[in-house]
């Protein structure tokens, strides 16, 4: 799926009667986020009046199912707080996610096919650790190392991934 078609399908969802709620017509927005751990995120403030639905911007790389999963769990969110003021990954939200089509899952068992900017490389064992930002701080490799805490002789190196490509 498309980008593009991916914010077209989460648009015409959020413009559904679920429950007798239209997010579009009650002032829910729809965003791309760079997130790269999480599929989806939905923000709101009751006082200010802000309501925001937000996909990550690689989520068009999953499958069909994996986004409609994701899309429903978000909007899920956003029809739990016009009833409740608030949303959980509780018995209600729950039952509400089930009804709407979704698994009734707090985390999805997917993740995002990414590859990430670094990560940090074990001399010993060959192990990669993927990483979204540079990190400030020496590390040394858990499988590796004796004991816990920073270990010199096993020290990890941080390299920029090759196969990672800007969008």
């Amino acid at each position: 799926m498309t980008k593009e078609v991916m914010i077209s399908f989460a648009k015409e969802l959020m413009s559904w009667d679920w429950k007798g709620y239209n997010l579009e017509e009650l002032g829910w927005g729809l965003t791309l986020t760079n997130q790269t751990r999480a599929l989806g995120k939905c923000t709101w403030n009751n006082s200010t009046g802000f309501k925001e639905i937000g996909l990550s911007k690689h989520l068009h790389k999953c499958t069909d199912k994996e986004i409609y999963l994701t899309i429903i769990h978000e909007i899920t969110h956003a029809v739990d707080v016009e009833i409740r003021g608030t949303s959980a990954h509780d018995y209600v939200w729950k039952s509400l996610n089930l009804e709407f089509g979704g698994d009734g899952q707090r985390c999805a068992n997917f993740s995002l096919p990414v590859e990430l900017k670094y990560y940090f490389y074990c001399k010993n064992c060959y192990t990669k650790i993927p990483k979204t930002r540079k990190s400030k701080y020496r590390c040394s490799c858990a499988k590796c190392s004796p004991t816990p805490g920073f270990d010199e002789r096993y020290e990890l190196e941080f390299k920029l991934n090759e196969n990672y490509e800007k969008i």
